[in-house]
């Protein structure tokens, strides 16, 4: 337009210097002239109108999050400020000084519903201070979720603008004082400083939230709407006049304390926009959605590392626990997953990602570090961090291992509800990696022309679903989204692509080595027990040693060998979490009916038969997770369960026939344990046995020519018998008395009995 008001100008100025010539021609040069004018006002003025296409992420502007949790009382609000004043530093730190833009914090004032009541008026009053006379340098943002009341909206008014969700409200800042009382002198002074120094609510709202003596109106007038109370509407339209055919609106009613629903702030001009979660308000705010997804650099960085880098089972899922949990101790606050794995048994996967996604961002950053492939259980563990960076060839996908549906509501509802909370970020394309039946489709913000992606179901959950227009499906029915790094780049699950790991650490600003975090001597020394190999061997010790103490139960050397052997075995698997108390329980009630059948009551009944089976049961479900095995996983889990309990159990039978036959014939163990029948012919034996009637030895006593456990030989008067103790143990030498005979089957009992 400046154009052409200048021309116009210059054409006046040329008429009246010849305005003795041609008036026809110069009537001509006008009409020309002012056609040619008007059509390039019009081309330059649709050119200015055309809005130029909008990327995701491209903004070079710094900005952090901060959360404030309400209602704000003396931990919250000195929590609040050491937050505040460590995002300041990085922020400040961090400025490019060729970008123009000041850098952003973010303050999520962290509640739920009628949220801020019951905050103290001095904190939030100390902490509204705080942000307005220490922020000066950077643009400050209140974000509120959620609705906010009480004298939270203090710190609210001291930031430089307010967005909100398109369900929240704030307001009633009066609620926190005595009702039946009127509002002290020095809270209304302290709301009349912090909304004039920063007017990002005028003091007419500020106040009429307070008192509820204020009545506010919204006036139309000829310099634009404004905010006034009732009783200065007159000195309002002594200075200016008010539009014609215009209604006044009250905004706070007279009688109650002012409150505010997003909608009206917006269309009142009190905050810019609306914005339903963090995406959206980055997006609006113009700042890179690294912001959202945890890029923070960390004073003072402490880093390590840790690799995933096999078949993530639950072993490797508990070692990786334990091994964050002593970064936790150990003050780290950085840590990377370098990922390389084709995937692993889901619930272990799962364990791993929600101990992951648990730490807090602001604590510990986590990221993951994938140089070639994360695929099925490993693609959810690398999801659970907050980044990811990819080389471009890496891949990063559901697996080809089919969820069964447990599993597979058990991964959905780690990422609708979890990471969703956890992280800010949307769960469609992450489910759509592991179910074929979930169709996701790309859309575009009508108003930013932000592209998101969605399932209908999520896009159905948005507040503001109706702003989102359709591209095109990302991933058909029947298809499971699968990503090279260029492209989850482009959809947003991974920061960025790099070419190295040299690379990825002048991203993330590393320098010098990230520490290898490597298993302590309790992890290998837990990893070496509860491998199979060694498994077997434990359990084949333990029960060599139980037959042992069986054989020769004066001893003890059997037992206590027995007894540590199942230590180590159970308490390896306890601490792989495949064993807990279940386990123990029964194999300890196992043990106890077998001992209760040796030598309480002889013969090999229900309690031998039981016993015997509650012990292979708790050694099977000691090395494993679950009961019943579902999926593919599970099932290669109780195979390897069986073939450890097995192969123990025949090396065990094979060591049990060794010993029978070859011990009692060497200098050591031929005074403890009985030898094996001879060679003579079973029948013949039991024909000579059938026809000895010792039933006169009856009452006579005689000497234990062996140790009886329970059986054994004695010498009654001439006679050396085959006898029975009557249950108890009764040592070589000691003296005996012949208590009952049936036959040939003589029982006694020790004479000091």
């Amino acid at each position: 337009m400046r154009r052409f008001h200048s021309s116009i100008s210059n054409f006046h100025r040329l008429g009246n210097a010849y305005r003795d010539g041609c008036v026809q021609g110069g009537l001509c040069c006008l009409v020309v002239v002012f056609v040619v004018l008007v059509a390039l006002a019009a081309t330059t003025g649709y050119a200015e109108d055309e809005s130029p296409e909008v990327s995701a992420g491209s903004s070079s502007a710094e900005g952090l999050f901060v959360q404030v949790q309400v209602p704000i009382t003396d931990s919250s609000e000195r929590a609040a400020r050491q937050s505040i004043q460590l995002a300041l530093e990085e922020l400040v730190q961090g400025a490019e000084p060729d970008v123009n833009e000041r850098p952003t914090l973010i303050i999520e004032f962290a509640a739920g519903a009628e949220a801020g009541a019951g905050s103290d008026f001095g904190k939030s009053y100390k902490l509204a201070r705080f942000i307005a006379d220490e922020l000066g340098a950077i643009e400050t943002v209140a974000f509120i979720p959620h609705s906010l009341s009480g004298h939270a909206v203090l710190p609210v008014m001291a930031c430089d603008q307010v967005v909100m969700a398109a369900d929240a409200y704030i307001g009633r800042a009066g609620r926190d004082e005595d009702s039946s009382k009127p509002i002290a002198r020095a809270v209304e002074e302290a709301y009349r400083e912090i909304s004039q120094r920063r007017r990002t609510f005028p003091l007419e709202v500020a106040l009429g939230m307070l008192d509820k003596q204020h009545e506010v109106l919204l006036v139309k007038t000829e310099g634009g709407p404004e905010i006034v109370f009732r009783q200065d509407l007159d000195d309002l339209l002594a200075r200016t006049s008010e539009v014609p055919g215009s209604r006044r609106e009250v905004i706070i009613d007279r009688g109650e304390f002012g409150w505010i629903p997003s909608a009206k702030a917006r269309s009142w001009g009190l905050i810019p926009y609306l914005a339903d979660d963090r995406l959206a308000l980055v997006d609006e705010l113009g700042l890179p959605r690294e912001v959202v997804l945890g890029r923070r650099r960390v004073k003072d960085i402490n880093p390590r590392m840790l690799t995933v880098k096999s078949y993530i089972d639950a072993r490797l899922s508990d070692s990786r626990r334990r091994m964050i949990d002593n970064c936790l101790r150990d003050d780290v606050n950085y840590i990377c997953f370098w990922m390389e794995s084709e995937g692993g048994d889901i619930n272990a996967a799962l364990a791993l990602a929600n101990s992951i996604a648990k730490l807090d961002s602001d604590d510990i950053r986590t990221v993951a570090y994938i140089p070639s492939d994360a695929r099925g259980a490993a693609a959810l563990v690398a999801l659970a961090c907050d980044q990811v960076y990819m080389r471009p060839d890496a891949h990063l996908d559901g697996g080809d291992e089919e969820l069964t549906e447990e599993g597979l509501a058990d991964v959905t509802s780690f990422f609708r509800d979890q990471l969703v909370a956890e992280k800010q970020r949307r769960w469609s394309l992450p489910v759509g990696m592991f179910d074929p039946a979930m169709i996701v489709d790309a859309y575009r913000h009508r108003d930013s022309g932000r592209v998101e992606y969605f399932t209908k179901a999520e896009l159905d959950s948005t507040r503001d679903a109706r702003v989102w227009i359709k591209q095109q499906t990302v991933s058909p029915l029947g298809e499971t989204v699968s990503l090279d790094g260029e492209t989850a780049a482009e959809f947003g699950l991974a920061a960025d692509v790099v070419d190295s790991f040299d690379e990825f650490k002048v991203r993330e600003r590393l320098e010098g080595d990230v520490s290898l975090v490597e298993p302590g001597w309790t992890d290998e020394l837990v990893t070496i027990l509860a491998s199979p190999q060694i498994a077997s061997l434990l359990l084949l010790i333990g029960l060599v040693g139980m037959y042992a103490e069986v054989q020769m139960p004066g001893i003890g050397i059997g037992g206590f060998v027995a007894a540590i052997a199942f230590v180590f075995f159970f308490w390896a698997n306890y601490m792989e979490q495949t064993a807990n108390t279940l386990e123990i329980l029964l194999f300890l009630v196992g043990v106890s009916c077998l001992v209760l059948e040796i030598f309480v009551i002889p013969g090999f009944g229900i309690f031998g038969l039981g016993g015997g089976l509650l012990v292979i049961v708790s050694l099977v479900l000691a090395s494993q997770t679950f009961i019943l095995p579902h999926t593919d996983a599970e099932i290669r889990q109780l195979r390897d369960s069986l073939l450890v309990v097995g192969s123990s159990g025949v090396l065990f039978i094979g060591a049990a026939m060794v010993m029978r036959r070859f011990l009692p014939k060497t200098p050591l163990f031929r005074h403890i344990l009985l030898e094996p029948p001879g060679s003579e012919h079973p029948e013949e034996l039991s024909q000579r046995e059938a026809m000895v009637d010792y039933r006169h030895l009856e009452g006579e006593q005689g000497v234990a020519a062996t140790q009886l456990t329970p059986a054994g030989k004695a010498r009654v008067g001439d006679l050396l018998v085959d006898v029975v103790s009557d249950g108890e143990l009764i040592e070589k030498g000691q003296a005996i008395r012949v208590s009952e005979v049936h036959g040939n089957r003589v029982v006694v009992r020790s004479v000091e009995e």
